[in-house]
């Protein structure tokens, strides 16, 4: 995180999230890979400010980048049967469809890719996540990993 906020090195950051996301896709890690491009996701808002192009995209407003990447989260999180946390991005697109770019074909989609979430969350069996936590203590770990 210490690469997000300063200003002359979010293009590094995005390399990094781009990179990790890679290593999570070829691992097959789509629910990790989900969370990684969420950060990224998570900095643009929903205005026409044109990004740069990138790597992975064409130069495009900043709110067609946003609901890109929140498809794409969502696809990961269904594959990665973490339907849990695509359900808030599905509202969140849901409410650009309806109010702000009126377009209610898509709207029908996302709406119906929630309902396909809540089903499954209700019928699929699937494993319980296991998470580790790791902790660095002590004066010989660098200041920033304790």
């Amino acid at each position: 995180n210490f690469y997000k906020n300063e200003f002359n090195r979010k293009e590094m950051y995005l390399r990094y999230i781009y990179k990790l996301h890679d290593l999570h896709l070829a691992a097959e890690n789509y629910t990790e890979a989900g969370f990684t491009m969420k950060l990224y996701a998570d900095q643009l808002s929903w205005d026409a400010n044109v990004l740069p192009a990138d790597h992975a995209h064409q130069q495009q407003p900043e709110w067609q980048r946003k609901e890109l990447l929140y498809h794409q989260i969502i696809h990961y999180f269904d594959r990665g049967k973490c339907w849990e946390k695509g359900i808030p991005l599905c509202k969140e697109l849901a409410v650009l469809y309806e109010s702000r770019i009126y377009d209610y074909a898509k709207l029908s989609h996302i709406l119906k890719m929630q309902a396909k979430f809540l089903d499954n969350i209700l019928t699929q069996l699937r494993p319980e996540p296991e998470y580790f936590r790791v902790g660095f203590y002590g004066l010989s770990f660098p200041l920033f990993v304790r």
